[in-house]
């Protein structure tokens, strides 16, 4: 969605839901990367209350586990900071072995599957991810 986009989206459903919705998908995101990363692990990640935000949480982390995680043989490192000749700088969720191959991985949360032409800034990011590992790790991502 562009910026906006994301502007209409405020002015038709108000101020306070759209704060309401923006805090209830970062807690959700919080969340879920914080049982990605219990899992990746090995620690116990199932840990949600039983409120709806947790509920949503938890129902995204066993998808990501199910049709994801599983695919990943080694886990070298989480929130792994990088950065590019003071061009940019990010922090990589994941950095090892997915099905024998080494993988930069960064994982995103939504409540709906997001149409291509509306990520391709992932894509930017884990390329830019790769050339800032590359540097820093003597790499070839």
């Amino acid at each position: 969605m562009t910026k906006d986009g994301i502007e209409q989206w405020k002015r038709r459903v108000g101020e306070k839901e759209a704060e309401r919705v923006v805090k209830e998908s970062t807690d959700i995101g919080s969340a879920v990367h914080e049982s990605i990363e219990e899992y990746l692990h090995g620690n116990k990640w199932d840990t949600f209350s039983d409120s709806r935000t947790d509920h949503i949480a938890k129902s995204i982390t066993k998808k990501f586990i199910s049709d994801g995680l599983e695919a990943i043989d080694e886990a070298w490192g989480l929130e792994v900071g990088l950065i590019l000749d003071g061009l940019y700088a990010g922090t990589a969720d994941c950095v090892g072995l997915v099905r024998g191959v080494p993988s930069i991985i960064d994982f995103k949360t939504a409540k709906k599957i997001k149409r291509r032409e509306w990520i391709e800034d992932y894509f930017l990011q884990i390329s830019a991810y790769a050339l800032a590992h590359n540097k820093t790790y003597d790499t070839q991502y």
